[in-house]
């Protein structure tokens, strides 16, 4: 609604009515003048229209770059020499969503091993943590990609 009063102001000033009388003629030209110093807040409609998109599109790339801009929590896969191809699904499903991690074999130290499956609550290897918390093997990394979730965890808002 604003837009079109806007757009109906600046046809009347563009139009060429009223132009016979000098005193008019300079009042529009001083007008659209004015109009031009501080950014043409009345235009024509087909100009308005490009502005909002042109925002709209500004606006949603903002966003997606704020959400790319926040910093990740830090991603580690647990995991021991037994499980090869799911470590390897893991990998792929981290770097598919553009996560950086850190994986760490434990199979040879007794403490890491230990304090892996106690925090995980003895879950079975791959495993993978997010900022210290378990957040499980490949089937739930899995799930949370296929639900846009893995993302939101690794770089909370």
């Amino acid at each position: 609604m604003l837009d079109r009063l806007r757009s109906r102001l600046y046809g009347a000033l563009a139009s060429k009515a009223g132009n016979r009388l000098l005193p008019i003629k300079l009042a529009k030209g001083a007008v659209l003048f004015a109009n031009d110093v501080i950014g043409r807040p009345l235009a024509p409609g087909s100009e308005l229209d490009e502005r909002r998109e042109f925002e709209e599109a500004n606006s949603a790339r903002k966003a997606d770059e704020a959400a790319e801009a926040r910093e990740q929590a830090p991603i580690v896969i647990f995991h021991i020499d037994r499980h090869p191809r799911e470590v390897a699904k893991l990998r792929e499903l981290l770097r598919g969503e553009g996560l950086e991690f850190a994986e760490r074999n434990v199979a040879d130290d007794e403490a890491a091993l230990s304090a892996a499956k106690m925090d995980s609550g003895f879950a079975k290897f791959p495993m993978l943590f997010i900022a210290g918390d378990y957040i499980g093997g490949v089937e739930a990394v899995s799930n949370l990609v296929a639900n846009d979730e893995l993302a939101k965890r690794a770089r909370p808002e």
